[in-house]
């Protein structure tokens, strides 16, 4: 039998990666084994052992480089939760278009690197402490996205008619209405 396409056979726990893919390795009995083939990421295999026992559960590596096969113990670096990850992934992005991870955030709409102060406060962002869009974009954002009126004029008056005559039945006038 042979491998599924695109995949290199289970050989004795060697390498396994498809292009763009992490190296996976064979191990059987590994808690984070895969069910048919007992795969194990080769990351996770080096983290564990510059540990010395298993990863907790929900830390995830990061790779330093971005390249998912070069799994050296350098460029490895364990992250203790997801949003942690995600955060050394955000300050990758700003120090590669020039900023200062400290200083400037990156903007979703402009795909700028700004001052943080070009960005409206948000309490729910508590990593950067400011909205994903910078006061420029949040601006043209919300003009696009305004409530249009798309009633006509005709339309306006007989509601406000039809609103006037409920007013007056209500007071008890009576109201003819004739067409």
């Amino acid at each position: 039998m042979g491998a599924a396409k695109g995949c290199l056979p289970w050989n004795k726990g060697l390498r396994a990666a498809p292009k763009g893919r992490y190296v996976v390795r064979r191990v059987v009995g590994h808690p984070r084994a895969s069910a048919p083939n007992h795969g194990v990421y080769e990351h996770v295999l080096v983290a564990e052992a510059a540990l010395g026992h298993y990863l907790p559960e929900g830390a995830e590596i990061h790779h330093v480089d971005g390249s998912r096969t070069n799994n050296a113990n350098r460029n490895l670096v364990i992250c203790q939760d997801h949003r942690y990850h995600f955060g050394l992934h955000v300050r990758a992005k700003i120090r590669a278009a020039g900023g200062n991870p400290f200083t400037d955030a990156l903007c979703g709409g402009c795909h700028r690197v700004l001052p943080r102060m070009s960005f409206t406060p948000c309490r729910g962002h508590l990593e950067t402490r400011v909205s994903g869009r910078c006061r420029e974009c949040t601006a043209a954002w919300q003009r696009n996205h305004k409530r249009k009126d798309t009633r006509t004029r005709a339309s306006r008056r007989i509601r406000r008619i039809i609103r006037l005559v409920l007013s007056l039945t209500a007071a008890g006038v009576a109201v003819s209405v004739e067409a």
